[in-house]
């Protein structure tokens, strides 16, 4: 670590803080892949992974985690067999399974930040609630074609993944991976981003990325634009409906009448705000709109 050792501001007590992080990884496909040989290259204690897919050949031009002798195998196996080869000082934890509501926060408890790096709309709305739910920032990332999207999510007062993109987009309405294609090069670049984040916050130098959208296109500059959050304090009262079935709707009205009581939460049903794939400027527009509270449900 002597490069990174001698930058102003990190030295041996930012390596030290990053020796001692706990960090997780849901995806370890093109946006995963990348940031967690760049976490492990940096040097943070523990590497959390979930992954239940396996390697495909067709996943090779953009996950540079994986080769084509790869092809058929667990990812999450190969990502650990890859990480420790590439720093043996580094523990790793696999959850080969899928994120459901079922498992979400006890996985999340014990780390001390999140990076999401889902290609779904459903699997990133789980992330976000459930690290919201444990306390936890949630680092952001997201492609779509020629387009790409980082952020900071709960962390220092500033907004949740829900807070923008209130709810998802219909069902249908745009075109995964396969169906839409994507630029190979391009998921590494939003990767770099993404994983500075954490590893500037462990460290504990520079400013964070907490209430800003960095966007970037691949056709053209690479990053356009910054959206900056109001910085208004945030407050979040977390609704966790379907762990505790038998009281759902009981817990849900509870949490909700305590929310809007101490907390003034603006108690609105959330609206989708655009997408990476032609929500550039909407997405910004829409930051600097969006109210500074939010109810969040678990489901």
């Amino acid at each position: 670590y002597s490069r990174q050792l001698s930058l102003p501001g990190f030295g041996m007590a930012g390596q030290l803080r990053l020796a001692a992080a706990r960090v997780l990884v849901v995806g370890a496909g093109g946006l995963g892949s990348p940031v967690l040989l760049y976490l492990a290259a940096a040097g943070v204690g523990t590497i959390g992974i979930v992954e239940f897919d396996s390697v495909d050949e067709s996943n090779l031009h953009r996950q540079i985690l994986y080769t084509s002798r790869d092809a058929g195998r667990p990812k999450v196996k190969v990502a650990g067999e890859r990480i420790i080869a590439a720093n043996p000082y580094v523990r790793v934890e696999c959850f080969g399974e899928r994120l459901t509501s079922a498992n979400a926060l006890e996985i999340m408890e014990n780390f001390d930040l999140v990076i999401d790096g889902s290609d779904n709309f459903p699997t990133r709305y789980l992330v976000n609630d459930a690290a919201v739910l444990a306390g936890i920032p949630s680092i952001y990332g997201s492609i779509h074609r020629f387009e790409g999207q980082v952020s900071v999510f709960g962390a220092d007062d500033g907004p949740c993944y829900r807070c923008i993109f209130r709810e998802p987009p219909p069902a249908g309405s745009l075109p995964n991976c396969a169906e839409g294609g994507v630029l190979g090069v391009f998921p590494g670049i939003i990767d770099t981003v993404q994983a500075t984040e954490p590893i500037r916050r462990l460290a504990g130098f520079g400013v964070p990325c907490a209430g800003r959208l960095v966007g970037g296109r691949a056709r053209a500059c690479i990053f356009p634009y910054t959206a900056r959050r109001r910085q208004n304090k945030m407050t979040h009262a977390a609704v966790i409906v379907s762990l505790v079935r038998p009281f759902k709707g009981l817990l849900a009205l509870l949490v909700g009448l305590l929310a809007l009581i101490f907390g003034r939460v603006h108690w609105e049903a959330p609206r989708w705000a655009g997408t990476t794939g032609g929500g550039i400027a909407a997405t910004a527009r829409a930051m600097a709109a969006r109210p500074t509270t939010s109810v969040i449900a678990l489901i």
